[in-house]
């Protein structure tokens, strides 16, 4: 290991290269796992452009898909091919390959010497040069390699949460556009009414048959009701922005279009049994901070072994001093008098103490959420079909009998006009409820698929089927 000559270095660096190995840098492999666990547990398909060119083939997907109208699936699609969010993402995996490439590597040697000249006189040239190899870093390897396995492992669990998170925005925001352009349905039947209701009334009163605070009264309903059209058109176009971000769209891509309503409350649902327990099976958080303990364990085992000998240095070196040729190894090492690695090896130990402590929190905390959102989806379907098949019907009967009477001179304006603010208010109450029930049916099928969901709306909203529980009883 030692060189004593020219040619003895020339040998050295020979013998230690083929040793220093050589690892492959691309990602493509863990990318590739990470898209086989996203297609078995969303069915959808990622690609990834490493920042390099758009792939043709996905370019026309997502144009194709763009071309039909758009459901809450293949927005979720586009959105996992499309986002950039989620593309800067992937180079997680990079960077963790990079990485344990790093960790298998050696040190570069270290070259230090010095050219001496004589002050005075015209004596020899004396030189000195040495060449060491980090040789402890050299047996540190395998445990740096595990560590960075660990730290590979753990990515592409925290990238694959990560884009069923993204998959869950973008169904939700989705969902909340379509439930906003039906909001804008009922109200724009609710305005088309009202005009039709004022000039009825205009004309009752022109012929003495009602009062002018009775048609005033009309007035100010076609007024509300218009109001509240606006108001749903622009909470529409705001939510289809929030869907355009997550999907990464610009320019002409935004055209996209899309069904008018939601979907009615599906007939046969998700499964609700073992909720717990399927929730903490796949849970990739759990296994992120599973993976996370592993490597902190991985970590301490490598500060242990360098608390005792942190660095060792051997090599050789050749000298000429008064025209006298020398040559012969050479060793540093750092001794351990006042640093005995202690505090870090406590240090080490209380990381992975806390981290222990995490994953049981979030454990019960997967537990809560799988029950609360089991609770929320049960009760929104309910409240859904309640209004669907009762609440609904029944107002629209109501409004019929009530013009009916209005028209046979029974009942009076202000009766009717009650009666047409009863549907309104059943309309949006369905749609609210409607729109609750795939939310929160989606938020229950993300946890079964491992992932916690976000507690909050894109409003910072905390999400609850109370309110539709509550007009239902209402009524």
């Amino acid at each position: 290991m030692f060189g004593l000559s020219g040619h003895g270095w020339r040998g050295l660096l020979l013998a230690v290269l083929p040793l220093a190995g050589c690892q492959t840098l691309s990602p493509e492999g863990s990318f590739n796992d990470v898209a086989g666990t996203v297609d078995q547990r969303l069915g959808q398909q990622i690609s990834w452009d490493a920042g390099q060119y758009v792939d043709p083939s996905v370019h026309s997907t997502i144009e194709n898909l763009l071309a039909q109208p758009l459901t809450a699936e293949t927005a979720v699609q586009i959105a996992l091919l499309n986002n950039r969010d989620l593309q800067a993402m992937y180079a997680n995996l990079g960077i963790a390959q990079a990485n344990l490439v790093q960790a298998g590597l050696w040190k570069n040697p270290i070259i230090d010497g010095a050219i001496t000249f004589p002050t005075a006189g015209s004596g020899p040239t004396d030189y000195t040069f040495n060449l060491a190899l980090q040789v402890i870093d050299i047996l540190y390897i395998p445990l740096r390699k595990r560590v960075a396995e660990s730290e590979l492992a753990e990515a592409k669990l925290n990238v694959t949460g990560e884009v069923v998170a993204v998959a869950g925005e973008t169904y939700v925001a989705f969902i909340d556009y379509l439930g906003q352009r039906q909001r804008v349905g009922v109200f724009t039947q609710a305005v088309q009414s009202a005009k039709a209701s004022l000039e009825t009334a205009k004309a009752l009163r022109e012929a003495g048959n009602i009062t002018d605070y009775e048609y005033e009264s009309e007035v100010t309903q076609q007024v509300e009701v218009s109001v509240k059209l606006a108001q749903a058109q622009i909470a529409a176009d705001q939510a289809r922005e929030r869907a355009n971000r997550l999907m990464g769209l610009s320019g002409a891509q935004t055209q996209w279009h899309s069904a008018e309503r939601l979907p009615s409350v599906r007939g046969r649902d998700l499964p609700t049994n073992d909720a717990e327990t399927k929730a903490i099976q796949a849970s990739i958080d759990l296994a992120a901070a599973r993976q996370k303990i592993i490597t902190l364990g991985k970590t301490y085992r490598v500060v242990k072994a360098t608390s005792l000998v942190p660095l060792l240095d051997a090599g050789g070196e050749i000298a000429r001093e008064e025209a006298e040729n020398e040559a012969g190894p050479s060793f540093a090492a750092v001794v351990p008098l006042f640093d005995w690695g202690k505090a870090r090896k406590a240090s080490a130990r209380l990381e992975i103490a806390a981290a222990q402590d995490q994953f049981t929190a979030l454990a019960i905390r997967i537990r809560s959420f799988a029950r609360t959102h089991r609770a929320q989806f049960i009760s929104a379907r309910q409240t859904a079909l309640y209004y669907g098949n009762t609440v609904v019907p029944q107002t629209q009967r109501l409004l019929g009998a009530a013009e009916r009477q209005y028209n046979a001179m029974q009942i009076g304006v202000f009766q009717l006009l009650q009666a047409k603010e009863r549907q309104i208010q059943a309309g949006e109450g369905y749609v609210e409820a409607l729109t609750t029930y795939w939310r929160d049916r989606w938020r229950f099928a993300q946890i079964l698929m491992g992932k916690l969901p976000d507690e909050t709306d894109g409003s910072g909203v905390t999400l609850t089927a109370s309110a539709p529980q509550r007009e239902a009883g209402g009524h």
